[in-house]
C-alpha cells in the first residue's frame, strides 16, 4: 500500500487538498486525530478540508489508513506561513516533494542569490548541508522516511519548506 503524500500542509486560510491511496486489496480509514479538519473518501482519493483560522498557532492531526496488513498515517498540518516564504514561493522550486527516490532538485532562479541548502529533522538537528549554484542543483539524499525541513539561504534569501521522504 502507498499514499501520494505523507503530509498535507495548509496555511492559516485553510482550503481543500487531496491525496491518493494505492492498495491492491483495498483500504479502510481506521482513525483520525485532530478536530480542525474533515475528510471524504471517493474510491482511492481522500479529500481533506481545513477551515481558516485567526489563531497564529500551528495545528496538526493525522488520518490512519489500513490496508494489506499495514497501517499508514498521513499528517494534516495547518500553520502560519511567513511572508518571506510567500515571496519565495514560485521562485525557488524543490522537486519532487514528496521524495520517493534518492534525488531532489532545487532550482534557483538567476536573479536570486541563494548559496546554501540545509536539511534538518523536525528537532532542528542538521542532517545534510550543500552549497548551491544558480539553476538546477540535484542532490543525492539517503534520509530515512519522514518529514524534514529544508532551509535555503544566502545574502538575499532565507526560505524554509517541508520535505517529505517516502
Amino acid at each position: 500500500m502507498s499514499v501520494s503524500s505523507n503530509a498535507v500542509n495548509f496555511g492559516l486560510n485553510g482550503g481543500t487538498q487531496t491525496f491518493t491511496i494505492q492498495a491492491a486489496a483495498g483500504f479502510e480509514i481506521t482513525g483520525k486525530t485532530g478536530t480542525f479538519f474533515t475528510y471524504t473518501v471517493n474510491e482511492n482519493t481522500v479529500t481533506v478540508n481545513v477551515q481558516s483560522t485567526t489563531s497564529n498557532l500551528s495545528r496538526s492531526g493525522e488520518i490512519s489508513i489500513m490496508g494489506c496488513n499495514e497501517t499508514l498515517k498521513v499528517k494534516i498540518i495547518q500553520e502560519n506561513q511567513t511572508g518571506i516564504n510567500d515571496l519565495m514561493e514560485g521562485k525557488i522550486k524543490v522537486m519532487p516533494n514528496p521524495v520517493s527516490g534518492h534525488q531532489i532538485t532545487i532550482s534557483i532562479p538567476e536573479n536570486l542569490n541563494a548559496s546554501h541548502a540545509r536539511f534538518t529533522d523536525l528537532n532542528g538537528k542538521l542532517i545534510y548541508e550543500k552549497k548551491l549554484t544558480l539553476g538546477d542543483n540535484t542532490i543525492n539524499i539517503r534520509f530515512p522516511n519522514g518529514l524534514y525541513l529544508l532551509n535555503i539561504s544566502g545574502p538575499e534569501v532565507n526560505y524554509t519548506t517541508k520535505i517529505t521522504v517516502n
